[in-house]
This record gives structure tokens, C-alpha cells and sequence, in this order.
């Protein structure tokens, strides 16, 4: 029997229902649906729904996890976020694995858009700061993790490893339970062929989520991750304007005009970023130094290559393992 344990914040009810009608669609001989959070209206009638409306408030998705865990009947468990939708094909393209004696996988997760979401990824485990990558299929290692969107745990490794309750959505939660399944002993796979949609609704964001602000800022972030960049860009500068939230709000402008071709515009709107991000806090710290890699990578395409050194080294002294940025300042080297 296969368990879906279903992190809900009671805020996505459209969204959940998606995701039920998903996971009934596929005709999976025996399954059951754990709910662990908190609901918007009644919950379906084979579901079990385990009431934790403080921990939804509070984002303590690895607590919510480890309780669905421990109520899961099946083998295994797949862990899910509320915006998750399985495709018509999911559990055909599936079965094949159910059997294939893994500890941990995940399959392909998208946008509604086809691209790719954080579905088999690196990250430090000694840098904090240096960004997460998503990497090709093919490669492997103890470096990688798997987002907590969607995660298939084997019943004989959660009974040895447990999410760390001490740590809230979007602090690495997903990246330091993956890198101790791989310190375990266990390993981590990649199935090929399932796939999922992950939409991302701005609705039911915690404090820690990067994605998280006020509405106008969420929006944007919702709208750049969906490449509707014209869009956002508008409600990024009303953000700005209205003088809340400026650093996230200039950085992810600046994003947006560097997808629309527009290098001058984002080079202007990433120094805004460096101007006015400290470094004493960690979010405004880790925009800060990661302005300086894309403003460094504008740089390089102009031709300005002091300035282009310059600022790859500064984005090094605070993410020192942020591979681009130190291939950035071998290129340069190279060239000199």
C-alpha cells in the first residue's frame, strides 16, 4: 500500500482539491491519503486528516511530517506538498520502482509552465549561503538532495531517520534530512519516468519562505517563477515604491529584466540590491552576495573585466563554494 502524506496550511483549498482528484484518478489498487495541517472545509471522506492547525500556523512542516510518517500504514510514503499534482500517468509510470528496493527517491517535478522545479539538486553542506543547483539526472553523490515538495521515503529508513523538528519551512529542512539519509548510509535515486506538477500558489506562504512578503511581493515572485516577467517587474516596482521589502524587491526585478534581455536595467536594479542589503542578517546576506555573482556575470558579457573580477571575488569571500562564481573568476584568470 502506498501512503500520501499530504503537508497542508489550509490556505490552498482549490489547490488540495487538485491533488485529490489526481490521486484518485490513478487507480491505484490499495493507497491511503494522510492530511497533517490544516483544512479548509471537510476533508474527503477516505482521507485521514490529523488536526494541526498551530503547527500549519507556525511552518513546522518537518514536526507535521514526522506525525504523517508515523501514522503512514503503506510502504512506501510519499510526502507532498498541498499544490502538488500527480500526472494522469503517475501511477502507471510508477509501479515499476514501487518494487525496486530504493531507500529514497523522487521523480520529475515542473512548473505548470514544463520547466523544471528543484526535482534533483545539490547543496553545500558546509556553505549556508552558496545557492542550491538543479543538476542533470545522470549525476549522483552525498551532496544531493530532493525537494520536500515531493518525496518517496521507504518505511525501514524513516524509521532511522527522522526530519529535524528544529528546523521550519525553508530552512534547509528538505536539504539536511536528504544529506543525513546519504550520511546513514542510505541512498537517494531518480526516477525517470513519473512525473508531477508543482504550481507554486502565492496563497498559504510561511515567514520563512523566500516567496513569502506581502501580497504584491508574493505575487511577483509567483508571476517571475511562472516567466511572466513584464507582469511582475510591475508589481515588484509598486513594492519598491511603496518602500517595504525593497531588497527582495530589487533583486527579483532584477532578475526579471536579466530574462528579458534587459542587462543595463539589471545591473542598475542588483547595485540597489548591494546598496541596501546588509550582511548582518542571513536573507539580506545571501541576496547580497548573490547580486554580486550576477552583476559580476553582466560584467563579464560587457567586457568589463576588472569590474567583472571584482565582484565574482566579493560574491566568493561570502558563498566561497558557489561553483559559478569561482568558474566565473578561472575564466577571467584565463584570460589574463
Amino acid at each position: 500500500m502506498i501512503s500520501f502524506i499530504v503537508i497542508s496550511g489550509g490556505q490552498r483549498p482549490t489547490a488540495i482539491a487538485r491533488l485529490f482528484d489526481s490521486v484518485k484518478a490513478q487507480s491505484i489498487p490499495a493507497y491511503e491519503m494522510i492530511v497533517v495541517g490544516e483544512l479548509t472545509g471537510a476533508a474527503p471522506p477516505d482521507c485521514v486528516y490529523i488536526e494541526k492547525p498551530e503547527l500549519a500556523r507556525t511552518a513546522a512542516i518537518c514536526q507535521m511530517r514526522n506525525i504523517g510518517l508515523d501514522a503512514a500504514k503503506g510502504d512506501p510514503a510519499i510526502l507532498l506538498d498541498d499544490d502538488i499534482e500527480l500526472s494522469q500517468t503517475w501511477y502507471r509510470d510508477m509501479r515499476d520502482y514501487l518494487d525496486s528496493g530504493f531507500d529514497v527517491a523522487s521523480h520529475r517535478v515542473t512548473l505548470p509552465n514544463g520547466k523544471r522545479w528543484y526535482d534533483w539538486n545539490v547543496a553545500s553542506r558546509t556553505d549556508p549561503l552558496s545557492p542550491t543547483l538543479m543538476i542533470p539526472y545522470d549525476h549522483t553523490g552525498q551532496d544531493v538532495y530532493i525537494s520536500g515538495c515531493l518525496m518517496i521515503i521507504s518505511r525501514h529508513v524513516f524509521e532511522k531517520v527522522r526530519f529535524n523538528e528544529n528546523l521550519l519551512n525553508h530552512q534547509r529542512d528538505d536539504v539536511e534530512f536528504c544529506h543525513r539519509v546519504w550520511d546513514a548510509g542510505y541512498t537517494i535515486k531518480f526516477f525517470e519516468k513519473p512525473s508531477a506538477v508543482h504550481y507554486l500558489e502565492p496563497s498559504g506562504r510561511s515567514e520563512s519562505d523566500p516567496a513569502s512578503g506581502t501580497a504584491l511581493l508574493s505575487e511577483g515572485i509567483h508571476l517571475y517563477r511562472m516567466e511572466r516577467y513584464g507582469e511582475a517587474v510591475r508589481l515588484f516596482e509598486s513594492v519598491i515604491a511603496s518602500g517595504s521589502e525593497s531588497v527582495r524587491a530589487f533583486y527579483h526585478k532584477a532578475l526579471c529584466l536579466m530574462n528579458m534581455g534587459d542587462a543595463e536595467g539589471a545591473a542598475e536594479s542588483f547595485k540597489q540590491v548591494i546598496q541596501t542589503a546588509g550582511i548582518s542578517d542571513k536573507d539580506a546576506r545571501r541576496l547580497y552576495f548573490t547580486a554580486c555573482f550576477h552583476l559580476g556575470a553582466i560584467y563579464e558579457v560587457a567586457g568589463n573585466t576588472g569590474e567583472a573580477r571584482k565582484m565574482y571575488e566579493t560574491a566568493l569571500t561570502g558563498m566561497p563554494e558557489h561553483r559559478k562564481t569561482a568558474e566565473g573568476v578561472q575564466r577571467l584568470s584565463a584570460k589574463s
